[in-house]
């Protein structure tokens, strides 16, 4: 007789399992086991984004550390005015607000003409700015600043209504700044620098949980990706890391907490599309 595997969703696991039970997880399309200290989520080619905890982050020093991946291209897969959105976690020590760095910066290369990137500024204010060559940045600043050695989430948005293109910023899942621009395509390339560097700008700064989404995220989804809630979903904690599947992820990189475990040179893309990336330099660190 055949049996019928039990189904949860990520909000709804048992509270008190037993090493081995098993569940199919409805929201995440996830097959997940709980191994006795944590669910381990397993889908039909492999390990999933999830195990349950958020144990490692990774650390960059400001003067050579990169995270590169190449094998994304958000430009073949939507277009030069399709939607597009980042999200992560960041921390900035102490000693690096007052001078300028990088949160996250997606482009074609290094000294890229072509790309989309979250920095912070001497001011100690966030910025995104998008570029597509000699045309005209749009760039949109927030007013708001950020404290030293404190966790951060970000969620950075890319959109086109016809010819005008939009920049978003959620930070905490409050919108901190918002623009347009018109008549511009700004073109991203490959995926080639999480973080790291533009030029001679090295990224100084934790990051944790970094995803691509090929839709722009709403303002409900930044909510819930900083409440640690499933997509629209409800009843998360505020500032808790979660399970980001149910969101579509393109590409998902847990900076420790993938199938790379806090060892290794390479960081696994968990949204199981194997947009690896390889880490230079950056550190494994423990919360």
């Amino acid at each position: 007789m055949p049996t019928t595997i039990p189904t949860t969703t990520s909000s709804t696991r048992p509270g008190s399992p037993s090493a081995g039970d098993a569940y199919f997880e409805t929201d995440t399309k996830s097959y997940i086991i709980y191994d006795g200290a944590n669910w381990r989520g397993y889908a039909s080619d492999g390990i999933s984004g999830w195990s349950g905890t958020n144990a490692y982050y990774l650390s960059f020093d400001g003067v050579d550390d990169d995270l590169i991946a190449t094998t994304y291209d958000a430009g073949n897969e939507v277009g030069t005015t399709g939607s597009l959105s980042v999200s992560g976690w960041f921390k900035i020590p102490s000693a690096q607000l007052g001078s300028y760095t990088q949160v996250f910066y997606f482009g074609d290369s290094a000294t890229s003409s072509n790309y989309f990137a979250v920095n912070i500024q001497a001011n100690e204010t966030l910025r995104i700015t998008l570029r597509k060559g000699a045309e005209t940045d749009l760039v949109v600043s927030s007013t708001n600043t950020i404290l030293a050695d404190t966790w951060y989430n970000f969620v950075a948005v890319r959109s086109y209504s016809g010819t005008t293109c939009t920049a978003t910023l959620y930070v905490n899942g409050t919108q901190w700044a918002t623009g347009s621009a018109s008549n511009h395509d700004y073109e991203i390339g490959p995926l080639t620098r999480w973080s790291g560097f533009r030029g001679d700008f090295w990224s100084r700064s934790d990051q944790d949980e970094m995803a691509i989404y090929e839709t722009a995220l709403t303002s409900g989804q930044a909510v819930n990706i900083y409440k640690g809630e499933s997509n629209g979903g409800s009843g998360g904690t505020n500032g808790t890391v979660g399970n980001l599947l149910s969101f579509n992820p393109a590409v998902w990189l847990r900076c420790g907490d993938g199938a790379e475990n806090g060892s290794g040179n390479t960081v696994y893309d968990m949204s199981l599309s194997n947009f690896n990336a390889t880490r230079t330099g950056a550190t494994y660190t423990s919360y």
